[in-house]
């Protein structure tokens, strides 16, 4: 398998929907797991300082899962915000 150009497709791919909709920006949710660390990676690559990231604690988050999201932010140089949804 050729992962770069599949990491290109799935990039391009992103860019066109987004494009479809007619926005320039995206927001992703970032959880510290695995599956939101590839969306957000792929993010970044496809928009650069186009896209930001939200992670969302609850009383469920464990203290390493929130350290991954914020330790994922700082060395892709993703902007974020914590928005707690501990009261839902």
């Amino acid at each position: 398998m050729n992962w770069e150009n599949i990491k290109q497709q799935l990039i391009t791919f992103l860019q066109e929907e987004v494009e479809n909709t007619g926005l320039s920006k995206v927001t992703v949710g970032i959880s510290g797991g695995l599956d939101s660390a590839v969306v957000a990676i792929l993010c970044k690559e496809a928009f650069g300082d186009n896209m930001n990231g939200v992670l969302m604690p609850s009383q469920y988050s464990s203290d390493s899962s929130i350290n991954d999201a914020i330790e994922l932010c700082e060395k892709f140089n993703i902007k974020y915000e914590t928005v707690s949804i501990a009261p839902m």
